[in-house]
């Protein structure tokens, strides 16, 4: 398996502080605020009758929101502490199933277990390696497919990228595969799913500055 910064980073104080940090500016504010809504019309698109993994859950931000939506849910994450820090969160929704702590790259669930995976501010910390697998994974324990946040580059993205001076990395080469794969421009993005068997459904912007924060629901073909 993939070895990478978030696999371990996210333990002690920085899982007491995930919030709290994340809300300190706003733009952070703006952000998360525009991730819930977002999500929330997703959700709202699909049948209610639905079983979620959220991973990595995190603080299990999303848990209320999709217990309003009458889905049953698990959420799962690789550091037992940030599942410490949902456990608040879970202990008031009425349709959570439970936690598991796991890689993403190797899940504990039978094939076709859940029927969308949830994957929220994940994949940008991944090499392109992991984020392969991981992709490969999600679509083995779903039914119908991933529902993933990703940064996807518009041209006007990529252009401030340029005079930035970021160097933008190619997925498929082979020397390349321990560099971040995102932020990613759509092109790219559909030839790697199309590789995976999946396709590309819906997508909706969260931001529109540096990294076009996207909200994708990509469907098993």
């Amino acid at each position: 398996m993939s070895e990478y910064k978030a696999k371990v980073y996210y333990r002690a104080q920085v899982a007491q502080d995930y919030d709290a940090v994340r809300n300190h500016s706003t733009y952070r504010r703006y952000k998360w605020h525009r991730e819930y809504q977002v999500l929330d019309k997703i959700l709202e698109q699909l049948p209610s009758d639905l079983r979620l993994l959220d991973i990595p859950c995190g603080t299990g931000r999303f848990f209320p929101l999709i217990d309003e939506k009458s889905m049953k849910f698990m959420g799962a994450d690789i550091s037992q502490d940030m599942i410490t820090q949902a456990s608040s969160r879970a202990s008031s929704c009425r349709n959570f199933e439970g936690f598991t702590q796991a890689d993403a790259e190797n899940l504990p669930f039978e094939d076709n277990k859940f029927d969308f995976i949830l994957s929220m501010r994940f994949f940008h910390h991944l090499p392109a390696d992991a984020v392969l697998k991981i992709l490969r994974e999600f679509r083995r324990v779903s039914k119908h497919g991933i529902i993933m946040e990703a940064p996807i580059t518009q041209p006007i993205s990529r252009i401030l990228m340029a005079l930035a001076g970021a160097k933008r990395m190619s997925w498929d080469a082979e020397n390349e595969l321990k560099c971040p794969l995102f932020p990613i421009n759509k092109r790219e993005f559909l030839r790697i799913l199309r590789s995976l068997n999946l396709e590309l459904a819906v997508c909706y912007s969260v931001t529109w500055f540096w990294g076009q924060n996207k909200i994708c629901v990509l469907r098993k073909l």
